[in-house]
């Protein structure tokens, strides 16, 4: 049987950014209200690309992809801003926070998607749409409840969660549990400081 790692390519977020989303998570949360599955603070990333599980001898191509892919783009910085859900207001799955980034973050994000193919990782047939998970709903819940975490979304979705300037991505491998995943950096490649 083939050894296989569960992977994806992120960014990582600064402490500060990572204290911010946690004080909103604190916010949002509802006493008693456990059919939400809140993403831990530390855990919260903005994911460029989910690759899924792998085998482990395609690690290494992959981080040469990424490395070949980051070569052309600059650091630039992103600002986390506002808040909401997919797919509807009306069925939750997924509460979020929103990004702003200049035109060189999705140039980063489209090299890396395409230089992946040729390595057999099939190109994402929906639309990048970037945004930090901060819980998921599971199909059975209490609408009342997540009504209510919803609305005290809606409060922030003109705040700012933070900035920072990007300068390197990051190649994660994912470990299910049944208390959540566990990431684990596996590569960090840096972006050129020119070109």
């Amino acid at each position: 049987m083939q050894d296989t790692e569960r992977l994806f390519i992120a960014i990582k977020f600064t402490p500060e950014i990572q204290q911010n989303l946690s004080k909103l998570i604190a916010n949002l949360r509802i006493q008693g209200n456990s059919d939400l599955k809140w993403v831990l603070p530390e855990n919260i990333h903005l994911t460029l690309k989910f690759i899924g599980d792998t085998p482990t001898q395609r690690i290494k191509p992959i981080r040469e992809s990424m490395f070949q892919a980051s070569r052309s783009c600059l650091p630039f910085t992103i600002a986390l801003k506002g808040t909401g859900c997919f797919p509807s207001a009306k069925q939750p799955r997924i509460f979020w926070v929103g990004l702003e980034a200049p035109e060189n973050f999705y140039h980063l994000q489209r090299k890396i998607e395409l230089s992946l193919i040729p390595l057999g990782i099939s190109e994402e047939k929906r639309a990048f749409s970037p945004h930090l998970t901060l819980a998921r709903i599971p199909v059975q819940h209490d609408c009342k409840l997540v009504n209510q975490v919803y609305e005290r979304l809606l409060a922030y979705n003109r705040e700012e969660f933070g900035n920072m300037t990007v300068n390197q991505v990051t190649l994660f491998q994912s470990t299910l549990t049944r208390d959540g995943p566990i990431y684990h950096s596996l590569a960090e490649i840096p972006l050129p400081e020119s070109i």
